[in-house]
């Protein structure tokens, strides 16, 4: 019988501390040989913790990507009002952010072909999505968005370009073309403005 040390504490801080643990897991051992047991022993919780807060440990890589997610939108925003948002900014933001955090399925041990990455990727977009769309949302108002623009369809086109464009610079290898890329991702966001903003 293996003894676990419990923590005593409220929901949530049982919840960061699983995810803080297979963060650590996921990164040293990867996805697929991190298995719940360890998870909730480093986490000093009971393995059951992990199944009633996130469902499987499928629920628990859910959550880092949002929590991921959320810290990258906090990094591109900077606490900049969104209409004040241009998006050269947004896109070198993006960018800076892998060279200073990798990528975020590395960063959890998923190579390109797992099948976790697909779910994992489904969670990052709908709060990226979320973001672009509210970005070009408060550039219409702002009247700097031309007529006729489908925000929801602007925001999938250029979440699309961007994740290609870094997965192709990061994932696989062509960093020697990052100028060319952020520049291409760039000019295509601009045909969605009335002018540079």
């Amino acid at each position: 019988m293996v003894n676990i040390p419990l923590h005593t504490g409220d929901g949530a801080g049982r919840r960061e501390r699983i995810m803080d643990a297979a963060h650590k897991l996921f990164r040293s051992q990867g996805y697929e040989h991190t298995g719940t047991r360890e998870i909730a022993a480093e986490a000093g919780v009971g393995e059951g913790t992990i199944f009633y807060h996130f469902g499987s440990k499928a629920g628990v890589l859910e959550a880092l990507s949002r929590r991921f997610s959320s810290q990258l939108l906090e990094s591109l925003s900077a606490g900049e009002p969104l209409e004040e948002l241009a998006f050269p900014v947004l896109i070198d933001r993006a960018f800076d952010s892998v060279h200073r955090f990798g990528l975020h399925h590395q960063q959890l041990g998923l190579p390109l072909d797992s099948p976790e990455l697909t779910h994992f990727m489904i969670a990052e977009n709908e709060i990226h999505l979320a973001f672009i769309r509210s970005v070009l949302e408060a550039h219409r108002q702002r009247g700097k968005l031309r007529e006729g623009v489908d925000v929801t369809a602007a925001a999938e086109l250029l979440l699309a370009m961007l994740a290609h464009a870094i997965l192709t610079v990061f994932a696989y290898g062509r960093r020697d073309e990052e100028a060319a890329f952020r520049r291409e991702v760039n000019r295509v966001a601009a045909a969605f403005l009335k002018s540079s903003i």
